[in-house]
């Protein structure tokens, strides 16, 4: 379960354990039962509750390992077993049930034996050691500039604007080293938790809404001094490494950057545009420098256990998107846990594909949990895998990861975004004094919250075409949308074959007399069905109607709302012209498919490029 972890714009390096005090460690216990340990104080061996044998026999062999304390890992309140929904509807160590986990201290020589023996227990869900998460910051320029985005003009956000620029109820969630939450771009976007603003609630000391977070009125810093120790890390003069709190500030740039991608403020005179310019970040800071970069050290971490608590965050409090622009080589229980408790509370999880090896060259990443070349979260299911390219979309990063675990890729290379002031004195970041630093880096780090903005248009313009609450669009298919209205290097063998624009096509995809913005040259026209409703009983077929000014392969697949293929159609060499084809509703077995609504998607290849748009069908029999 070890392997190298790294924020994906720079060099990978090894991890480490992580420490809480010279010569001690942490590590992870998930168990089946709860322990009766609660989470905002830790506690000693001997005040574990005797809820069941299994625990009394955990208890037992923590006493012989010499654990010196236990904290429940999850901050809300009351039994661990009511963290997630529905716990009698769950199995005790079903995935995603982010109950039940704690980290435990050990002293350091007994951290193997100790996992060893947990792992033999009864009543244990999984054991592992606390990861470190890491980066080291490699800027292309470093000096304030107002260049061009030319990105957004590339990747067509200018069109795509004009169908969506999101919504202030969408919440993007930036799971990163912190936001510089006073930033020009990025103060009137930073979410504000309802709950906790207004009337004083901001900083009255008191748990205002109960979610186990006191005066967390624009998100939460999971980073403490005991983390900062637990990596034998010499203490930043300009970070807050205290007890975790509710300033999630950013002293080390990354998170910065990244939250002005996905939705700096736009139409301000100032700055930069981001790409859902209305949705708002909510900032979860996770991690941060490991040494000031005034030094010239900016080897900088996160921990997975800090992670997991802002996922956990960020599902249980209104985020509909998170973005994490980290990433390490290796399976991870905890985060896996974390990511697929996000996903039932119908979040949409966006990740960096990451940065390659150490020498920088991408390498093919796997969906197999046992596989080398896993890339947690990135690789994990229902996670969207961002891959980088150019700026013009032109061509694949060398850099960037592919394969079979990568759903899309998105500009990467020299992306102008917020910042935190870098030169001068630390005094001065801690102050804030500079706050509209801009600069340009590189990485998947940066693709992946301009696809997580890309997803907050997206969401907007699903709910408003179909009349639908924000909170009420289902994730999965904006997920969906995504992955089958782009062109991108799937496969990973030939990356640069395979390369093309993202399409925000996908937002004519609900309205037939939209303009066509994007794809090839002289493939024009929506997808479109009539009769649409099709009502089996009325008619023997629906047709399928496209228009095409050049010669094209055509593929035509009709998809359920769960994503399982239903039909299939394949036409090569489709003429110049207009074409209908006809479905008579059935699936790829003759079967009548059951009523519901249905996805088309349509894909038209030329030699040299491809468009791809998505339509709905609603079907009766």
């Amino acid at each position: 379960m070890m392997g190298r972890i790294y924020l994906f714009f720079g060099v990978i390096l090894h991890c480490s354990a992580t420490a809480v005090y010279a010569g001690q460690t942490q590590i992870i216990v998930r168990t089946e039962s709860p322990m009766g340990v609660g989470s905002t104080q830790r506690m000693s061996v001997n005040q574990i509750g005797n809820a069941s044998p299994h625990i009394n026999a955990i208890s037992q062999q923590l006493s012989l390992s010499g654990a010196k304390s236990i904290q429940r890992l999850s901050k809300k309140e009351g039994s661990s077993s009511a963290v997630f929904n529905s716990p009698s509807a769950q199995k005790p160590c079903e995935q995603g049930a982010f109950n039940n986990i704690y980290t435990v201290t050990v002293d350091d020589e007994k951290k193997e034996s100790t996992l060893q023996a947990l792992a033999e227990l009864p009543g244990i869900c999984y054991v592992e050691s606390v990861r470190e998460y890491t980066l080291s910051l490699e800027p292309d320029d470093l000096s304030f500039t107002t260049g061009a985005q030319a990105q957004l003009t590339h990747f067509g956000l200018p069109s795509a604007w004009s169908y969506s620029t999101g919504n202030s109820n969408i919440v993007i969630a930036i799971i990163d080293t912190g936001v510089n939450v006073d930033h020009l771009d990025l103060k009137d976007v930073i979410w504000q938790n309802p709950g906790e603003t207004g009337g004083g609630k901001e900083t009255n000391g008191i748990d205002d809404d109960g979610n186990g977070f006191i005066d967390d009125y624009q998100g939460w810093d999971f980073v403490t001094s005991a983390q900062l120790a637990a990596i034998g890390g010499v203490e930043s003069t300009f970070e807050d490494y205290d007890d975790a709190d509710n300033y999630p500030n950013d002293g080390n740039g990354h998170g910065t950057h990244v939250a002005g991608i996905a939705a700096a403020h736009t139409n301000n005179g100032i700055g930069i545009a981001g790409v859902a310019f209305n949705a708002r970040i909510m900032p979860l800071r996770a991690g941060g420098a490991r040494q000031t970069q005034f030094s010239g050290d900016s080897d900088s971490f996160l921990t997975n256990t800090a992670i997991a608590q802002a996922l956990e965050y960020a599902a249980s409090n209104g985020a509909h998107i998170v973005n994490m622009s980290f990433g390490g080589l290796g399976f991870d229980a905890l985060i896996d846990d974390a990511l697929t408790f996000a996903r039932n509370n119908n979040v949409l999880l966006v990740a960096s594909a990451g940065n390659g090896d150490a020498n920088g060259n991408g390498f093919s990443i796997s969906l197999d949990p046992n596989a080398s070349t896993y890339i947690s979260p990135a690789s994990a299911t229902g996670v969207l895998a961002v891959g980088s390219m150019n700026q013009s979309g032109t061509a694949f990063s060398t850099f960037s990861n592919f394969g079979p675990a990568l759903d899309v890729s998105g500009p990467g290379e020299s992306i102008l975004s917020s910042y935190i002031a870098i030169s001068g004195s630390p005094s001065a970041v801690s102050a804030n004094t500079n706050i509209n630093e801009l600069t340009r880096l590189s990485g998947t780090s940066m693709a992946s919250p301009f696809i997580a903005g890309l997803a907050a248009l997206v969401w907007a313009f699903e709910s408003s075409e179909s009349n639908t609450n924000i909170d009420d669009v289902d994730a999965s298919d904006i997920s969906f949308i995504i992955k089958n209205s782009v062109s991108n290097p799937k496969s990973g063998v030939d990356p640069i074959a395979t390369l093309g624009q993202i399409s925000p096509s996908i937002f004519a995809s609900s309205n037939a007399n939209a303009p066509v913005a994007f794809g090839p040259e002289g493939l024009t026209g929506e997808i479109l069905a009539y009769p649409n409703p099709f009502d089996m009983r009325k008619f023997s077929s629906t047709r399928i109607s496209y228009n095409l000014t050049v010669i094209a392969d055509v593929t035509i697949r009709i998809y359920s709302l769960h994503k399982t293929l239903v039909k299939e159609f394949i036409i090569n060499d489709n003429a110049a012209a207009y074409h209908e084809v006809p479905w008579d509703g059935r699936d790829e077995d003759g079967d009548k498919v059951p009523n519901g609504v249905y996805y088309m998607v349509f894909e038209a290849k030329t030699s040299s490029k491809k468009t791809t748009k998505t339509h709905k069908i609603a079907v009766y029999r």
